[in-house]
């Protein structure tokens, strides 16, 4: 339980998973690492599922999804095991595992909270460009307020001010798709090229 509370829930997952994989004679898949930090109450109540081991195991692999997919496939066997509906807080953990595969899919390696604004910050390799910015925001709702960093174009600031839960979902959903669907590895390359030349 200490070693837990020092390395945190997500992290002590991560390991857990590579060590199975190890102990099973197979290499951990690399996966992009994300970070996401968000004000939801979030974790499998254990009122619902009474276990501890299997709440581990279930937290295990609620972070490791790779896709979607296999998300929902989770969903329906914590479903069916536990019962339906899921409670508020584990439908809140499933809606965080989805964030952070989509995460990986736009190239954003954390969401950070700072004060009511979650900051988007882009991996490495990423850059979000004013022509990109711009077809970003066309690609948005008019309800959903976003701010960019135009000086390093690498994060995108989106406001939760007054949002309540589900709120903070449907804000940052809809961003997190248009990203993913924006060049922005191949923006970050461009760049780096005209940069390249303009040193020469």
């Amino acid at each position: 339980h200490g070693f837990i509370a020092s390395v945190g829930l997500e992290l002590y997952m991560q390991m857990l998973s590579d060590a199975v994989q190890e102990a099973k004679g197979e290499t951990p898949e690399p996966r992009p690492e994300v970070s996401v930090d968000l004000p939801v109450p979030a974790y499998l109540p254990e009122d619902y599922a009474p276990d501890r081991n299997q709440r581990i195991d279930l937290y295990r692999r609620l972070a490791g999804a790779p896709n979607p997919e296999r998300l929902q496939d989770l969903v329906a066997e914590i479903g069916d095991r536990y019962g339906r509906p899921l409670p508020p807080a584990a439908r809140n953990l499933v809606r965080l595992a989805g964030i952070k595969i989509m995460c990986a899919s736009a190239g954003v390696r954390r969401i950070a909270m700072e004060g009511s604004l979650a900051a988007l910050l882009l991996a490495e390799g990423r850059m979000l460009s004013p022509r990109l910015a711009q077809q970003l925001r066309k690609a948005l709702p008019a309800e959903i307020r976003i701010w960019l960093a135009m000086t390093e174009h690498d994060r995108v600031v989106v406001s939760l001010r007054n949002a309540d839960v589900e709120q903070t979902f449907t804000r940052l959903e809809p961003v997190l798709e248009a990203l993913s669907a924006l060049p922005l590895e191949e923006e970050a390359r461009r760049q780096q090229r005209r940069d390249q030349l303009a040193a020469r």
